[in-house]
């Protein structure tokens, strides 16, 4: 079965499930053929040297509200270091903003029960 490119747009944040990066979040920078996603961390994996990853073996965490400009702004960058560290400012803010929702759904589980 193809994984549609429309489900993994450039801005997401995602993060691997598989292979010896399993746990680490990325930047998708770009899809290729519909079932690969090229990936940049800003660390291990420079914007300018994304890794290759089947969509299959990454999960989907959204984007923040501001993908579209955010990722323009850091098109622009002509300095490699000043580009992959806003690399990793995006990835950081989305991944506060993930676990505070994930924090917050489970004060509401606990004051539920």
């Amino acid at each position: 079965m193809r994984v549609s490119t429309a489900s993994l747009p450039s801005g997401h944040v995602v993060e691997a499930k598989t292979g010896r990066d399993n746990g680490s979040w990325f930047l998708v920078v770009g899809t290729q053929n519909g079932s690969m996603v090229w990936l940049a961390d800003g660390t291990s994996r420079p914007y300018a040297h994304p890794k290759k990853k089947n969509v299959r073996h990454v999960r989907d965490l959204g984007a923040p509200p501001d993908a579209e400009t955010a990722l323009e702004r850091i098109a622009e960058l002509n300095d490699s270091g000043a580009r992959n560290a806003a690399v990793r400012a995006y990835i950081a803010r989305h991944r506060e903003t993930v676990e505070a929702q994930v924090q917050q759904r489970i004060v509401e589980t606990k004051e539920e029960c």
